[in-house]
């Protein structure tokens, strides 16, 4: 009787480990990974981004795996959409402002 609850005592052991293990690194891990999809599928064409080197740049075209990013006048960076960390200005932004712009004018 005694070996079995020893077994059981470290069943439970592992079974609490487990839970702990999933609500602290592999349920939050989850979260931010459906975050940054849905950031990424929101992205569009003139959104002011951020990558995850540190680059900042506004978005000329979006492809299915890419993302091309105009950072000066003649320079334009192919990346993958995995590459972009943040949106600074998203184009609704953007475009509020505008028409915010002629509306006082």
């Amino acid at each position: 009787m005694e070996l079995l609850s020893g077994w059981g005592g470290t069943v439970l052991y592992l079974a609490f480990f487990f839970v702990l293990i999933y609500f602290l690194m592999i349920r939050p891990q989850k979260k931010q990974q459906q975050q940054h999809k849905s950031l990424v599928e929101s992205l569009q064409t003139g959104d002011e981004v951020v990558t995850a080197g540190g680059i900042h740049g506004l978005v000329v075209k979006k492809k299915e795996k890419t993302v091309v990013i105009s950072v000066d006048r003649d320079v334009n960076l192919e990346l993958e959409l995995t590459a972009v960390a943040r949106i600074i200005k998203a184009t609704t932004a953007i475009e509020e402002a505008k028409t915010v712009e002629k509306e006082a004018e």
